[in-house]
């Protein structure tokens, strides 16, 4: 199993959330980031291995659809040839500045690699940054290790 991969099943169920739009639990009007932005927080924490919002009360309807992608978890990883099993942690927290949607997605898999991915827009890409020569990079942090 790759880490990479991982990472990439990650982003995509985050993503699945973030657009509103999701085919992947049959919900298709969501709208993950109008909460957060009227939540007392300003953000809305996603577990997804658990199929819960921690971090506060969400409505009925994103609630059902969290739980729905905690039940379509194992069928995803299934398609990529990854055991569910690899996960120790799959979150990610949503959050508008009104001009900006941003999503933030930490990974960790079960032998403490960790990795931690920004994603800015609908759908999520890494922001851009300009390197000191003036040209437009992505940015993308490599895994650490937490423990083992």
């Amino acid at each position: 199993m790759r880490f990479g991969e991982l990472r990439s099943i990650a982003h995509n169920v985050a993503d699945s959330l973030a657009s509103g739009y999701s085919q992947l639990v049959g919900m298709y009007e969501l709208d993950v980031f109008g909460e957060a932005g009227s939540s007392p927080q300003g953000f809305i924490d996603v577990d997804f291995l658990a199929g819960t919002a921690p971090s506060g009360p969400v409505s009925t309807t994103l609630d059902e659809a969290i739980s729905r992608f905690r039940e379509a978890l194992p069928d995803l990883c299934k398609k990529h040839h990854v055991s569910e099993a690899a996960f120790r942690q799959l979150r990610a927290r949503y959050s508008t500045d009104g001009a900006s949607a941003t999503f933030v997605v930490t990974v960790e898999d079960v032998y403490g690699r960790t990795a931690t991915d920004t994603y800015v827009g609908n759908p999520g890409a890494r922001p851009r940054i300009v390197d000191n020569l003036g040209r437009i990079r992505t940015s993308r942090p490599s895994a650490k290790l937490v423990s083992r």
